[in-house]
């Protein structure tokens, strides 16, 4: 169990962000397809995969946003006693 908090912690420091990025890119990726094209925007979600790949990418930011941060609380926390220990 310990080598899977250990695993998840620097998952969660290291890879959400850019996982974040990824997310990023891809919505933006999306609102310039829905600028460029013909259709509303509420015809290209619903006309196409768009939808599903839209839902997808905002799910999988906000996740990794939200463990980005509990992340970084715990990294805080644990960095700070190593550095207390240390001294």
């Amino acid at each position: 169990m310990k080598l899977f908090k250990q695993f998840w912690f620097w998952f969660g420091l290291l890879l959400c962000p850019l996982l974040m990025i990824a997310c990023i890119f891809n919505l933006g990726r999306f609102i310039g397809y829905t600028l460029v094209s013909e259709q509303s925007f509420l015809q290209a979600v619903h006309s196409s995969s768009i939808g599903i790949e839209l839902v997808i990418t905002l799910s999988l930011g906000v996740c990794a946003t939200f463990e980005f941060l509990r992340s970084l609380r715990q990294a805080k926390v644990k960095f700070a006693k190593l550095g207390a220990i240390s001294h």
